[in-house]
């Protein structure tokens, strides 16, 4: 799981620091980076010359996340680990259907990679599936909570937040979820079978 969170850091990084890349932090969604063609779309101005390597980048990290979430469902649960796969299963749908071409599908994909497994840590949070899932309760409740309300001021009209800080405030809650409970993983790894029974 930290290697798909740190699949996706290089690849946003490295997309982000090519030159000729358009991405205003506030403005523009992170997808942004995928769109193979330089032009104005939904209001803002979309360039990114390593989209290809972007979609690459993102579909790997999600092929990464399925296999995570399967190799944890026994410690996880279902809610949780089931909604990791989902996780990369959506992300592997946003890099194989990038915006700018197959937009109704990469919404579907945008859903299913950060609206599904925000849902999961909720559910998770609030009725743990399993022993290993008691502690950490509050903090997964919370960052699923942020993830999901901005998610929901996200689609309102002329949103009073923009659009791409509000992704940003999703992915970046939704980043920090995962990695507060890969990082468990590694500290109590040794313990994870005695404590899963």
């Amino acid at each position: 799981m930290l290697a798909a969170v740190l699949l996706f850091a290089v690849t946003v990084v490295v997309s982000l620091s090519t030159a000729g890349t358009a991405y205003v932090w506030y403005d523009n969604m992170i997808s942004d980076l995928g769109d193979g063609a330089c032009r104005v779309r939904g209001g803002r101005w979309i360039c990114s010359p390593r989209h290809v390597l972007f979609n690459t980048g993102v579909s790997l990290t999600g092929v990464l996340l399925m296999a995570a979430g399967a190799c944890l469902m026994r410690w996880w649960g279902r809610a949780l680990a089931g909604s990791v796969v989902v996780m990369g299963a959506g992300l592997v749908a946003t890099g194989v259907f990038p915006a700018g071409n197959t937009a109704g599908l990469h919404l579907a994909a945008v859903v299913l990679a950060l609206v599904v497994p925000a849902t999961g840590f909720l559910v998770s949070g609030i009725r743990p599936g399993t022993p290993w899932l008691r502690r950490r309760r509050a903090t997964r409740v919370v960052l699923a909570s942020v993830a999901l309300v901005f998610a929901a001021v996200s689609r309102l009209p002329d949103g009073v937040v923009p659009r791409g800080a509000g992704e940003l405030v999703i992915v970046g809650a939704l980043l920090l979820a995962l990695l507060v409970e890969a990082g468990c993983v590694l500290t109590r790894g040794s313990r994870a079978v005695d404590v899963s029974r």
